[in-house]
């Protein structure tokens, strides 16, 4: 479904952080500069930019880390691991009106025309950045796509892994937030969004049989530690997956806690791309967030 967050579209601006073609979303209301945690040992120290703010929100300028053990400076930290996050492409309940009735929550939607056109778009931008294949001799670190089963995420993963010429694997882990298909009686769109900001509200409970926040959360972190635990392999690891499950795939890769759900929150739009960098010590830094350059000549 749409984002739970309603807010202005984010600028872009060239993101000194990597030298591929991606560009970095600076939100509204939210400084362009890193943000690192202090000298506190016992915290780690991330790099964060570009965080969507929630209007009267205060400037984050640290974040508790996960007891992994002290990260190095900032300007020292070497990635072993690389992520690329993708929401999938418009799906036909993007463009849904706020007044149009929900009879339930539909997991089979398809992409629209519009939404194939942003999945091939970023399809031949992909395989050719060096953010995901850097340039010189020999092949690289291993790229591996991993797909939501839903139908939307898995058409653009299909596209995605075609172009990048690598297998996609669904996992169920990565789908988005589980809710009945069938409400006891049918809502707007507009009162499912407040479904939404409500369970981020209250990440602990259920509410109104859509799965919580922390149950969302818990299984995401199953499927990173199974499929790409902290010290693996220097893979590119390409997720394509849903808004409010790549919400809680960031929170979790940056070790951000569920206090900051009040006031931080992650603006994520169809075929958004987002590049997180991890140490083999478990050290994360934000590169890019939410990038639709590959977007240009698709609207």
């Amino acid at each position: 479904m749409r984002s739970a967050t309603r807010s202005p579209m984010a600028t872009t601006t060239r993101c000194p952080g990597t030298r591929s073609g991606w560009s970095s979303a600076t939100a509204t209301r939210c400084p362009s500069t890193w943000c690192t945690v202090g000298p506190d040992p016992r915290v780690r120290q991330l790099a964060v930019r570009h965080l969507h703010r929630q209007p009267g929100a205060q400037q984050l300028a640290r974040a508790d880390a996960r007891p992994a053990g002290p990260c190095p400076a900032a300007d020292r930290m070497t990635a072993a691991q690389r992520f690329v996050l993708v929401r999938h492409a418009e799906a036909s309940l993007n463009v849904l009106r706020d007044d149009d009735v929900l009879p339930g929550f539909d997991p089979h939607a398809g992409l629209t025309p519009l939404g194939e056109r942003q999945a091939r778009a970023l399809a031949d931008h992909l395989p050719g950045d060096p953010a995901v294949r850097p340039p010189g001799p020999g092949r690289g670190p291993a790229v591996r796509v991993y797909s939501s089963p839903q139908r939307r995420a898995a058409r653009t993963a299909e596209v995605l892994g075609t172009a990048l010429g690598v297998p996609v694997v669904v996992d169920a882990r990565l789908a988005e937030l589980r809710a009945p298909e069938v409400f006891p009686q049918p809502i707007t769109v507009g009162e499912w969004d407040t479904v939404l900001e409500d369970r981020l509200r209250r990440p602990a409970d259920e509410v109104g049989g859509v799965e919580s926040w922390v149950d969302q959360r818990r299984r995401v972190r199953e499927f990173l530690d199974a499929r790409c635990p902290v010290g693996g392999d220097d893979a590119r690891w390409v997720l394509v997956s849903h808004s409010e499950t790549l919400q809680a795939v960031l929170f979790e890769l940056l070790g951000l806690e569920d206090a900051l759900l009040h006031r931080t929150r992650f603006k994520i739009s169809n075929t958004g791309v987002f590049i997180v960098d991890r140490t083999e010590d478990g050290c994360a830094s934000l590169v890019v967030a939410n990038s639709k350059t590959h977007l240009a000549r698709t609207a």
